[in-house]
């Protein structure tokens, strides 16, 4: 069974600013940096305007949002970067936008928001091909759930210029993200440049630890690698997870370096 079901228990000192599932209080000095958002696309630009109630945007950061529209707000919970959130205030307030997502409603600086950008098509049909001919198989369901946020349904939304389903069980935002253009171009590069045949088990589906990059839509899991299932420690499997990091994966976890990821690979970019 490929799923990633760990609990991660993230310690948050006062001092420090706001990471993926973990929020805190932040101090004068920091409240800048930490609505600049982490991990922040520097290719976006600030969103600008106004957006009927129920528009979709999407964050270019690791987000913090706050119960009203003010730096020293409290913090909700952090949006992971690519997520697709709703509007929900029809005017911003000093560049602050109202949105819903993951079940609640607050602000968010405009900053770090744009107009949803669908991974391009061509990539993800390319992926499609291959998935038809068993180059890179993509798992239909979730598990056993037929969601719609199974890694095939993902990549084929990503096709038609779509944002990717999130599940709705043990915790995920019952949501839509849109897949990371770096994760479908390293997800082509291990088939085109390394030569891999592999199965993925999860994209933006399943369930995962909180603040997982499955759900920011810019990691894969893989449970077959050139059509052997993984199953502890390997050649195999060290090889896949340097061509992860050669790619630039920022998270590369298998069973070399996680005593919970003896079946799969978890690959993030």
């Amino acid at each position: 069974m490929n799923v990633r079901s760990l609990a991660v228990v993230v310690a948050c000192s006062l001092s420090m600013v706001s990471i993926s599932g973990c929020s805190a209080e932040l101090g004068e000095e920091e409240v800048a940096g930490a609505e600049e958002g982490q991990n922040a696309d520097e290719s976006s630009e600030a969103l600008s305007g106004s957006f009927a109630v129920g528009t979709d945007l999407e964050t270019t950061a690791d987000l913090n949002h706050r119960s009203s529209p003010s730096p020293s707000a409290d913090v909700l919970q952090v949006i992971p970067r690519g997520t697709v959130v709703k509007s929900a205030a029809a005017s911003p307030r000093a560049n602050w936008y109202g949105v819903s997502w993951n079940g609640k409603t607050g602000w968010v600086s405009g900053q770090y928001l744009r107009k949803p950008s669908a991974v391009s098509g061509s990539g993800a049909q390319r992926i499609l091909s291959y998935h038809t001919s068993k180059q890179i198989e993509l798992y239909d369901t979730t598990f056993g759930r037929n969601d719609g946020a199974d890694a095939l349904s993902n990549i084929r939304d990503a096709a038609a210029g779509r944002s990717a389903k999130q599940s709705c069980h043990g915790g995920a935002p019952c949501g839509r993200v849109a897949l990371s253009t770096k994760l479908v171009s390293a997800m082509i590069a291990l088939r085109e440049k390394y030569g891999y045949r592999y199965f993925v088990t999860a994209i933006a589906g399943a369930a995962h630890s909180p603040g997982s990059f499955h759900y920011a839509g810019r990691a894969i899991d893989v449970g077959e690698i050139n059509g052997r299932i993984i199953s502890g420690d390997s050649a195999a499997a060290r090889g896949f997870m340097q061509a992860c990091r050669d790619l630039g994966g920022v998270e590369v976890l298998g069973p070399s370096n996680r005593s919970d990821h003896q079946d799969h690979i978890h690959c993030a970019f």
